[in-house]
């Protein structure tokens, strides 16, 4: 075995005997393309889809549900058990259901005027699934044993939310309409 040394880093050949070469192996074959994350738009489909049916929702639940405010901060907690890519909080501002985003088959209606997903904080620009970033750094600021916490200004923090977990695809879990109390 010969070994050289380059730049700080060390490469080994070994010598084989003569005959056919071998084809090269192609380094990344079989693994999933890299992609971009989702900057600038939530990553999962508009979540109203399944909202109103118990079809079509992951095996997967939401648990520990919170919502409370202090002068300095809202925290919402909750938390997903296994299966779910993306993990929501809408949060309804002014608590009137015909602004913001519309989630459909929550009882008594929602209005969503900012989402939490998973480590991004966007504000609704709109009825249908249209969200703008904002820039303020991530808002999550625990992610323990499926126990998710986020932490928001108080003037984003809302009046109520709706948890939401979803596989990316077609189905989802919602929790009810969480008030946000004092903490």
């Amino acid at each position: 075995m010969v070994v050289l040394a380059a730049v700080g880093a060390a490469v080994a050949l070994r010598l084989r005997a003569p005959g056919p070469a071998e084809p090269p192996v192609e380094v990344a074959k079989g693994f999933p393309a890299v992609t971009r994350p989702s900057i600038g738009r939530p990553s999962a489909p508009p979540p109203s889809r399944g909202a109103g049916s118990s079809a079509n929702r992951p095996a997967g639940t939401i648990t520990g549900y919170s919502a409370c405010s202090t002068a300095y901060a809202v925290t919402f907690k909750a938390t997903f058990s296994d299966g779910f890519v993306y993990r929501h909080v809408f949060i309804d501002t002014d608590g009137d259901a015909s602004t913001g985003y519309r989630i459909e088959g929550i009882a008594g209606g929602f209005g969503a005027d900012y989402l939490l997903e998973n480590d991004t904080f966007l504000k609704s620009t709109g009825a249908n699934w249209a969200w703008e970033p904002i820039e303020r750094g991530t808002p999550l600021i625990s992610d323990t044993g499926g126990t998710h916490i986020w932490k928001v200004r108080p003037d984003h923090g809302g009046v109520r939310a709706v948890f939401n977990g979803s596989d990316g695809g077609t189905t989802e879990t919602f929790s009810p309409i969480v008030p946000v109390k004092k903490c």
